[in-house]
């Protein structure tokens, strides 16, 4: 959260309707003149002051202390003065080269200085002169390059003492600066040449070779013994905490990082990226990570690049943006946004095949949100016209900004780190940017999230006051105006700063924007026969009213909070939330052990007072935790807690129940949508024996979610948890759930194997079961419900040795044996190519490929394809496959192939290349690209004509390998059906509420997806699914009673798997156990969230709860008894409602007294005998509005039709308004006892039959 000035409540249009200049009393402006312009480097300010100096052309130097509003000339009789230098780190110091062997040093910001003598005079060959030390104490240390009168070469020296004393430290160097890092936090870094160099060659023609390289060195503090660290340097960089080297090989350029310049390690880009040492700019971004934009073509005018980012070591680098603008000086066309982390713009070139044919780079400008991770186009203006005759609102019509590589001088092109949010640039809406005078001025007062054009030229900007004042000039024509706004860009104002008209070539202020002083540079003529002269102009905003911030009075207070991410990120940046500048804490768990972040929920483990247990708390805000709660029949000791998925908006955890070594297992918990609430799920979760898996962390549950598909999970249950925990072999049989964990089942064997045999196993015991896989992003790819797992058939789980490969495109629901033995697998191309390759233990040559989803594999012999076999391979030519590794999710066509030598080369034959080899990893790069496939079409109109088919979870006879399965289905929904209440099927086509179909790409199409597809599901919101029992479970504390299963369970598997063998079993809910359960009807003291969310009514639970994940519409029996709002309310007027409610209760109950008095007359007279109504038990304690409300029901079944409809609707408000006034005024003991007898009074013989059906099915 970042705080700024408010805007006006009122805003006018911006430049529509202009005043006429102004020259208000608290703005005041100079113009000063000067016979010479100023050096190209510019103004130098001294920093956290108003104190400003600059060099001129004819060697003059010009000091202001009033932030450029009058000029003083300094040092008149100095000579010829070269240089400028203002300390880093030190803002009163300032040095000033000059051409005699002399340097002047100034201790308080120029006013006086002190001359010092150099060693010898600055060196003649363009390289860097002066370097100071970083550290604030160390502000006296200098260094300097110089070269002697008689010399061709440079010599370094370095001071301790501002010039005072100089030491020689080494001849013949390129450049050197000091080395801040752990080890060298005293020594120096440099690029110097390797002596002795031959007689009469000078430094500028040397070239690097193998006897003369160019070496990065480094120099103790005292000795100043050199180290080399690599030979044929091409440049070093230190941004942030890390030092670059570009070291140049063989007309290849490779980067080594350090942390602390001792120990190098080289930078790892993706394949085939090759560096130039004239290619390649190092940047850094906002969040302190290394970026690198690497030239791919350096052709004058057809500068493009790649631009990579380094992950927190600096060593791995990921493609963040391809085909860059950049130029031949290296600059490059992305610039991070100041104040605000993870915000940067880039300029793409968008017509790279053009160039080849010598056309004109055309570019767009984009925006990341998140440090370079994604990147989209600009928003465009509201009511801004398209250039190019483009259409407005078509794709095409975009902002696009100039950059980097069209602005000259130092500082941020398109904002202030002390100007938060608001960024500026020139540029124009269409299909790509325009040429300069072509352009508009844009701003955004959001961080590039929207925009407004301020301005219909090219102007000059500049931010004043931390942004509080915006200037505009127009830099095409000479004039006498600027324009300035107070408030962000709303509304603007000219002002005249010259009586003459000033060609303006620069706006400048402060680089911090600290100050209200903006300063005008150009060129006017005072009069016809003056030569023109170089002005300064400043517009001081300075004596504007002090802004107030009162951060707890919001309308006295002249600031507002403000997030650039409104449309990203609901409050944080970048993962940290800055609602106070972290100007505070506050402990929330005060003993936490570890925390971790789920989607909406973060969950901690806390050590509980007496150091005996772990306590684990939800949040779904990350301010207020509360304690999880278990069903009561459940004992949970000394736990481990492992979070699995909380991709179904709730909370899936394991907590270990069986901590042996290699026979641990546990239990299986899903929360509800608070993650407070848990239910058990599974009794006997396997935990994964991670003691010979490689790189794995803590005991990872044996739990997976099928990719892409909401509420699928599989599992491996411990079959035999009372053998197991006494050290028994685990026996381990693979489960499914379709129904968000409601209910499991054994997976269902696929019929026949690869070679379309029967699988030998005993009938009954045919289940599939699969290995897990510890998490690994490359075996997951991003098609939906495509899963290629390892396992057997059979009652248990084998070992992996023994088992075979299998295929699931639909979610799980059918598999199919795809290849004989274990195979590791990846995908690329986000799944339409399946990689396998030998996992069972054994060297391999060969990888194989699917292009139609397993149905066909080809054979790729991936060593012999090299140019040369590396010395890896063995005498059998082959090699250890360890892993294959693809991009997330596996986007792209490329896959490496990490292997390992196979030690098989025979004594004769081994060399010292081979031994080297032994002790390393290769890595091996196949692309896929080559096949030239087009890309995927699809059409979501004309689905005939696509490339792609759909499918749902809810329409199971679309499986896609075993047709079998679709008759086990019907008969599990005829016995559903049997079981069903009503018409409470659900809709064709719902699942969990909602109609999804997924896209799968027709198996036979040869075509890629590319990067940018998206293949996830295609929701039919538009027709939402009504609430059928499929879409409720069991609540808190109660726990599923299964009834008949619909399909005969496997004549050797227990009694628990019996009930758990299909996604659609007819259970109902029960308490878990008698004690510690709530009366169905009961209702906690505290307001309930819906009405807290300001619903009129909320549902009291019969023991069913509606899934978290379902979103289906409408009312259900299984929601509960339904109840009003009225004493909860947020109302205001709360009394009234009340009195209401007391005369709408005194009016039914009259009526209903009216109408029972009428009918008991009527039976009295129609019968000599006495009537007796159905009978009611009543205690003594019985209230007597009760006694009429259920002597009126049994009476009502003589009422006529349509009155007795309208009697029992006003009956069950009357009952609801009674529960809210007897929860008001009632003491608890009375409720309770009240609402206990409410259902004891009935007896079950003599309810109506619906009823009695209703309670059967859903409360018993």
């Amino acid at each position: 959260m970042f705080i700024r000035d408010m805007l006006p409540n009122s805003l006018s249009d911006r430049l529509g309707h202009l005043s006429p200049p102004v020259r208000e009393a608290n703005i005041r402006h100079s113009l000063t003149s000067f016979s010479s312009r100023m050096r190209p480097d510019g103004f130098h300010y001294f920093p956290s002051s108003s104190t400003v100096m600059f060099l001129t052309e004819s060697d003059e130097a010009w000091r202001s202390t009033n932030g450029g509003s009058t000029w003083t000339r300094v040092l008149q009789q100095a000579g010829r003065l070269l240089s400028l230098f203002i300390h880093d780190t030190n803002s009163r110091l300032v040095y000033i080269l000059m051409a005699q062997d002399a340097i002047l040093v100034s201790f308080n910001r120029g006013e006086t200085f002190e001359r010092r003598e150099l060693p010898a005079p600055p060196n003649r060959l363009g390289l860097p002169v002066l370097e100071f030390h970083p550290e604030r104490d160390k502000a006296d240390w200098v260094l300097f390059l110089g070269q002697r009168e008689n010399e061709c070469f440079t010599r370094l020296y370095r001071s301790k003492d501002h010039g005072y004393n100089w030491q020689e430290v080494d001849s013949w160097v390129h450049r050197a600066d000091f080395a801040v890092l752990d080890k060298h936090g005293n020594g120096l870094l440099a690029m110097a040449w390797k002596k002795p160099m031959p007689h009469g060659v000078c430094q500028d023609e040397v070239v690097s070779s193998i006897a003369h390289p160019l070496q990065f060195v480094s120099y103790g503090d005292k000795d100043h013994l050199r180290e080399v660290h690599f030979d044929h340097v091409a440049q070093f960089s230190k941004v942030g905490k890390y030092l670059v080297v570009a070291v140049e090989k063989e007309h290849e350029v490779t980067i080594h990082i350090s942390l602390d310049g001792n120990s190098f390690t080289p930078a790892i880009f993706p394949p085939n990226i090759r560096l130039d040492k004239n290619g390649f700019t190092v940047l850094q971004s906002t969040s302190g990570n290394l970026i690198i934009d690497v030239s791919k073509s350096e052709v004058q005018g057809r500068e493009v690049g790649r631009l990579f980012k380094a992950n927190s070591d600096g060593i791995y680098f990921s493609l963040l943006l391809e085909n860059t603008n950049r130029n031949n000086l290296q600059l490059v066309d992305w610039e991070a946004i100041g104040g605000i982390e993870g915000v940067a713009l880039a300029n793409q070139v968008i017509n790279t095949r053009e160039l080849a044919r010598d056309g004109a780079k055309r570019l767009r400008t984009l925006i990341s949100f998140n440090d370079g991770g994604s990147w989209s186009p600009l928003t465009t203006p509201k009511n801004t016209p398209c250039s190019g005759g483009v259409t407005e609102n078509a794709l095409e019509c975009r902002l696009h900004l100039h950059s980097v590589t069209e602005f000259k001088g130092p500082g941020l092109v398109f904002s202030a780190s002390s100007a938060v949010g608001i960024v500026m640039g020139v540029g124009n809406v269409g299909s790509y940017l325009l040429p300069k005078p072509l352009c508009q001025t844009y701003l955004s007062r959001d961080a590039g999230r929207t925009w407004i054009k301020v301005s219909d030229t090219p102007d000059l900007f500049e931010f004043g006051d931390e942004g509080g004042v915006l200037v505009l000039v127009n830099p095409a024509a000479p004039t006498t105006e600027a324009w300035f706004s107070y408030d962000f860009g709303s509304t603007w104002q000219r002002i005249q700063f010259s009586d003459n008209p000033v060609l303006v070539s620069s706006l400048i202020t402060d680089p911090t924007s600290h100050t209200s002083q903006i300063v005008i540079t150009g060129i006017t003529t005072f009069h016809d026969k003056e030569q023109p002269r170089f002005v300064i102009a400043t517009l001081d905003f300075s004596d504007r009213p002090q802004c107030v911030m009162d951060k707890y009075n919001k309308e006295k207070s002249d600031f507002e909070k403000w997030s650039p991410l409104m449309a990203y990120s609901d409050r944080c940046i970048l993962g940290r939330e800055v609602d106070d500048f972290m100007g505070s804490s506050t402990v929330l768990l005060p003993s936490v052990v570890g925390y971790a972040v789920h989607s909406e929920f973060m969950v901690a483990a806390e050590i509980s007072q007496d150091d005996s247990t772990l306590q684990v708390s939800s949040s779904l805000d990350g301010t207020r935790f509360d304690s999880v709660k278990y069903p009561s029949n459940v004992q949970i000791g000394h736990p481990a807690y492992s979070v699995l998925d909380s991709s179904t908006s709730s909370i899936v955890m394991s907590v270990m129940t069986v901590d042996r070594p290699g026979h641990k297992f546990g239990s299986l918990f899903m929360s509800d949508s608070s993650g407070q609430f848990f239910s058990l799920k599974n009794r006997h979760v396997n935990i994964i024996n991670t003691e010979r898996i490689e790189g794995a962390n803590g005991s990872p549950t044996d739990f997976e979610r099928i990719p892409g598909i909401e509420g699928v999970f599989l599992l491996n249950e411990v079959m035999n948890p009372d053998q197991a925990s006494l050290g028994h072999k685990k026996l381990l049989r693979t489960m499914i759930t379709m129904d968000n964990g409601r209910t499991w089942r054994p997976l269902k064997a696929p019929s026949v194997d690869v070679n379309g045999k029967p699988f030998d196993c005993t009938p009954g015991e045919c289940f599939l079961n699969l290995h897990s896989s510890v998490s690994d992003a490359n075996t997951k790819g991003h098609i939906p419900g495509m899963m290629v797992k390892v396992g057997n058939v059979g009652p248990y789980l084998l070992d992996a040795q023994s088992c075979h490969t299998f295929l699931t495109l639909d979610g799980g629901h059918s598999w199919r044996q795809i290849l004989r033995g274990p195979y590791q697998h990846a995908f690329a191309d986000q799944g339409n190519i399946l990689l396998l390759a030998r996992d069972d233990g054994q060297p391999t040559d060969t990888l194989l490929y699917s292009l139609d989803h397993g149905r066909s594999f080809v054979q790729f012999r991936f060593l012999s394809s090299l140019p040369a076999l590396p010395p890896i391979a063995g005498d059998d030519g082959k090699v250890f496959v360890r892993r294959l590794i693809t991009r997330l999710h596996g986007i792209g066509t490329s896959i490496m192939i990490l292997a390992e030598p196979t030690l098989s080369i025979s004594t004769a034959t081994r060399t010292a290349d081979h031994l080297v080899a032994a002790s390393k990893q290769w890595l091996i790069r196949i692309d896929f690209a080559g096949l030239d496939f087009p890309t995927c079409v699809l059409d979501l109109e004309d689905e005939d004509n696509d490339d792609f088919e759909r499918w749902s979870l809810a329409r199971p006879e679309q499986n896609a390998f075993d047709m079998t399965w679709d008759k086990q289905r019907q008969l599990e929904e005829r016995n559903h059906d049997e079981d069903a209440v009503g018409d409470d099927q659900p809709e064709k086509g719902c699942l969990f509420g909602r109609k999804v179909k997924y896209l799968r790409r027709i198996s036979d199409r040869q075509c890629f997806f590319g990067r940018d597809f998206d293949p996830r599901p295609h929701h039919e919101l538009d027709q939402p699914c009504a609430c059928t029992r499929d879409d409720f479970e069991c609540a808190f504390n109660f726990e599923p009673l299964f009834l008949q299963p619909p399909l005969p369970p496997p004549s050797n598997s227990s009694a628990q798997s019996q009930d758990k063998t299909s996604s659609s079993l007819s259970f109902k809910c029960v308490p878990v156990a008698p004690t510690g359960i709530q009366p169905l009807n009961s209702r906690p003291a505290e307001m309930p969230q819906e009405c807290l969310a300001g619903q009129e009514f909320y549902y009291e639970s019969i023991g069913y709860r509606k899934m978290a994940i379902s979103s289906c519409v409408g009312e259900h029996p299984l929601l509960g008894f339904k109840k009003p709002c009225l004493v909860y309310t947020n109302s205001p007027m709360p009394l009234i409602r009340l009195g209401l409610l007391w005369i709408a209760i005194m009016f039914v109950s009259g009526f209903f007294g009216w109408v029972t008095f009428h009918i008991v007359r009527k039976r009295s007279m129609s019968t000599s005998e006495p009537s007796t109504p159905d009978a009611i038990h009543l205690q003594a304690h019985a209230f007597t509005p009760q006694i009429i409300a259920m002597s009126t029901l049994a009476s009502m079944e003589q009422l006529p039709q349509s009155l007795k409809g309208s009697l029992e609707a006003g009956l069950d408000y009357l009952r609801g308004a009674w529960d809210v006034v007897a929860r008001a005024v009632l003491p608890s003991s009375a409720r309770q006892r009240l609402n206990r007898n409410r259902y004891q009074t009935l007896d079950s013989e003599q309810a109506a039959p619906e009823d009695a059906t209703m309670l059967d099915e859903y409360v018993d």
